[in-house]
């Protein structure tokens, strides 16, 4: 096997920083200072020069990149896209986490080369030295001799990490593995364009969230407001209005919680010993008490504000631009799903987190695609419900599926007490009780989203109110709860199988072959480690899921540019004047995929998906 790797550099007179940022190159701003090619062998050359007929010399071959999103972008951004997608890229940095994908009580690797170094050659003669070269305080650019031996130095270790990795691998692994690698260039592109944001409406989005803030702050005695007349004023203009320092400060927070509430703390700050005001901490507190239910979906409100409106003007501030580059990260969580982080370098704002945008329109409208597209998404319909009912054999889950039915709306109906056929008809014909905001087919959809992983009644009505909106009661949720649970009595029997088995085998497993390995039973980690269990086979499987369906769509769909991953769906920019029967049949490839080839399983249930398109995300219609 080859390894390619790419040493970057500012051009002269800009920050430092821009070399860990490819889009520059379409600036003039920052570009490759030189590229290596080197063998488990030893062997390498460097070239800092004729780059494209380096890459044409490549063609067809098998090249091991580590974090290769990143290098693949610096190609792209240098034009090199056609010789880029005729390469089989692979990427040793992710192989190895489907090797040592675990649970652990110790700090989880970073997954830097010089950690794969120390733990695939641990015994090597040259590791010392390697490391201490890796570790010197060099400038990008600054110094050429030691660019060039630390990018021939990276390019052979990566190579023989790799070569340790796929001995690892079982042949499914490889397979889904391959799978994943494939989609690399999709990916990388998608970091070079960037996501365009219209910066002119944050305007308009602002009072959603602070309006609602500003309210629970009032209702809990904390608002900075100090006067009646200032109450009012806050009101009508939020520019006068800063979020609560109470709820912001953990000292001022922890103070309203145990000292003037008088609640018991029931977790404890590893750091200071004081009592905790985590997230987890709060969710205890809110089975004591009401009011902390409410600070819980102040919380999420306020992380919407900073992460969603403040973090992306930071980013126009920041680039100059309003187009921001959030980095995806390709197997970023333990399921397998990608990520994106919002800063370079740790400090520098140039993206957003897009994994975890929020689901309401007012935020959505907030990304567009570029002059001359359109948005198209390609949803995993019921992605997690269908591969739930796969695995658990659930006979009512599967009827639902194998006979083309909806599955949010039979939940609803079950709720509500009708025949799914009335609950249909209602719901084509507006009725408000099934249709509306928090109705009943919300409902359904609520329910059936947080019933498959093991989620107690407590806590589900919190989940309700903080991420949904869902103002409910206990026993309303403890009602939904239970009507699910003898709707669909296999679910349980699965949570009890996928324990035992994770017991057994010491991982769990998806149907493609991933795997999550669970080390620790003590009592004080068996709920979540049972958790993991039961969830990672459906999660993971999801990812698996998605992985196949970019490739298949980069496959055969080449001008359709992927934009990125949230969810259960891919997001892709294509041309405006792409017909709607294009997509239809992009969508029908997708539901024909042939899992039993890909990953050795005959699925119980089909997986299909849907396909939206319109002008921006906010306004997509399903075809």
């Amino acid at each position: 096997m080859l390894a390619l790797d790419i040493e970057t550099e500012p051009v002269k007179g800009f920050p430092q920083e821009y070399a860990l940022q490819p889009w520059r190159v379409q600036e003039g701003s920052a570009r490759i200072g030189s590229i290596a090619i080197g063998k488990e062998t030893g062997e390498s050359l460097v070239t800092t020069k004729s780059y494209r007929t380096l890459l044409m010399g490549l063609e067809g071959k098998n090249v091991i990149t580590w974090n290769g999103v990143f290098d693949v972008a610096w190609l792209i951004a240098y034009g090199y896209w056609d010789e880029v997608k005729k390469i089989k890229w692979f990427d040793a940095m992710v192989l190895w986490k489907w090797v040592d994908n675990s649970q652990r009580k110790e700090r989880m690797p970073a997954w830097s080369l010089s950690d794969g170094a120390k733990k695939w050659c641990k015994d090597e003669p040259w590791l010392e030295a390697f490391l201490e070269m890796k570790a010197k305080e060099e400038v990008a650019g600054g110094n050429d001799a030691y660019w060039e031996t630390r990018a021939k130095l990276d390019a052979i270790v990566t190579a023989k990490i790799c070569e340790k990795v796929i001995q690892n691998l079982t042949a499914q692994q490889l397979k889904s593995a391959m799978i994943e690698a494939e989609t690399i260039p999709e990916v990388a592109r998608s970091w070079i364009m960037g996501e365009r944001m219209d910066y002119s409406l944050v305007d308009s989005v602002l009072p959603v969230i602070t309006e609602e803030m500003r309210d629970i702050e009032f209702r809990l005695g904390v608002s900075n407001a100090t006067t009646a007349h200032e109450a009012a004023l806050f009101q009508r203009d939020v520019t006068t209005w800063t979020p609560s320092k109470v709820l912001r400060s953990p000292k001022q927070l922890s103070d309203l919680l145990y000292d003037k509430w008088k609640l018991k703390a029931k977790s404890f700050s590893e750091k200071t010993g004081q009592p905790s005001t985590d997230k987890t901490a709060l969710t205890y507190l809110a089975d004591q008490f009401d009011k902390v239910i409410e600070i819980l979906r102040w919380r999420e409100l306020n992380t919407q504000l900073t992460k969603y409106l403040q973090s992306p003007l930071k980013a126009k501030e920041y680039l100059g631009s309003e187009v921001v580059h959030p980095t995806p990260r390709i197997f970023s969580t333990y399921t397998g799903r990608f990520t994106y982080t919002s800063k370079t370098a740790r400090k520098f704002q140039t993206g957003v987190a897009l994994h975890q945008w929020p689901r309401n329109k007012e935020f959505r409208r907030l990304i567009v695609p570029p002059e001359g597209y359109k948005h198209v998404e390609f949803d995993a319909a019921g992605q997690e419900s269908r591969i739930m009912a796969h695995q658990s054999g659930d006979a009512a889950m599967v009827n639902v599926f194998q006979n083309n039915m909806k599955f949010h709306a039979m939940t609803g109906a079950k709720i509500a007490g009708m025949s799914y056929d009335a609950f249909m008809k209602g719901r084509e014909t507006g009725n408000s009780a099934i249709n509306s905001e928090h109705g009943l087919y919300y409902q359904g959809k609520f329910i059936n989203l947080s019933s498959n992983f093991r989620v107690g009644t407590r806590k589900m009505r919190i989940q309700a109110r903080v991420q949904y909106g869902m103002n409910v009661d206990f026993l309303t949720v403890k009602n939904w709860q239970d009507t699910f649970f003898r709707a669909y009595p296999g679910i349980k029997t699965y949570w009890k199988a996928a324990i035992l088995k994770a017991k057994t085998k010491g991982y769990a497993e998806t149907l493609g072959g991933r795997r999550f390995y669970l080390t620790d039973w003590s009592k004080d980690s068996q709920w979540a480690t049972e958790s993991s269990a039961i969830m990672f086979p459906i999660q993971g499987t999801g990812a698996d899921m998605k992985n196949l369906g970019l490739r298949e769509l980069a496959r055969h769909y080449p001008d359709f540019l992927f934009a990125y991953d949230l969810h259960d769906g891919l997001h892709f920019w294509v041309k405006e004047d792409v017909s709607d029967d294009t997509l239809i049949e992009a969508r029908d490839m997708l539901d024909q995929m042939d899992y039993e080839k890909e990953w050795g399983v005959q699925m119980r249930v089909p997986l299909t998906w849907d396909v939206s398109v319109g002008p921006r995300w906010s306004e997509l219609e399903e075809l």
